[in-house]
């Protein structure tokens, strides 16, 4: 059933059913949340890949957890995420956060009439990445509006974290860009850390 199909009989179906049409179409919000110290190439493939993906959201939200790292700030990461989403195809919203797992929670609550898809990054052989989604999402069922998608991205010769980024950061530039997008700006993501 397409989109006009499931409106046009939703009232038929009763309110669990219905999905408001928002500006952008659909009512559905992306969720992704993080610490993000840095922003890697592998948070922004799962971004990319969701947009590609899932079409149907209207925007995408990305929560930016407020704890630094190696001397990485939330403002830094907002800086460079703001940077990133030029390159990526989408209505996105970058939102600082204390607490991001809690703010996708709070933002799936507060807002019961969108449905929201959770998107969570796992690399392939990761089984801590699955583990780790498996711990994040316990309370995810008991939400009508709210669907996990997990965002797989394929192992490299150099495995992507933001533990691996920090600690290439002090090494050299050229260690450090390994983990960042192929965008014009790379080098100035590693200035302003």
């Amino acid at each position: 059933m397409n989109e006009l199909e499931k409106f046009l009989v939703s009232p038929f179906l009763g309110e669990a059913n219905l999905k408001p049409m928002g500006p952008g179409g659909s009512g559905i919000v992306g969720l992704y949340g993080g610490g993000f110290k840095p922003p890697t190439k592998g948070h922004f493939e799962v971004v990319s890949k969701a947009l590609n993906d899932y079409p149907d959201m209207e925007k995408l939200i990305i929560f930016v957890g407020g704890k630094p790292r190696g001397g990485i700030s939330q403002s830094d990461a907002v800086l460079i995420w703001k940077m990133y989403t030029q390159y990526l195809n989408g209505n996105i919203e970058i939102q600082t956060s204390k607490q991001p797992i809690r703010s996708v929670y709070d933002e799936v609550k507060q807002n019961p009439n969108k449905h929201h898809y959770w998107l969570l990054g796992a690399r392939d052989d990761n089984e801590d990445d699955l583990f780790d989604i498996e711990q994040r999402t316990r309370s995810a069922d008991t939400r009508d509006n709210l669907d996990v998608k997990v965002i797989k991205s394929e192992s490299g010769p150099v495995k992507i974290s933001g533990t691996a980024a920090r600690k290439a950061l002090k090494n050299n530039m050229e260690d450090f860009l390994k983990y960042i997008p192929d965008i014009p700006e790379k080098e100035e993501v590693y200035h302003i850390l």
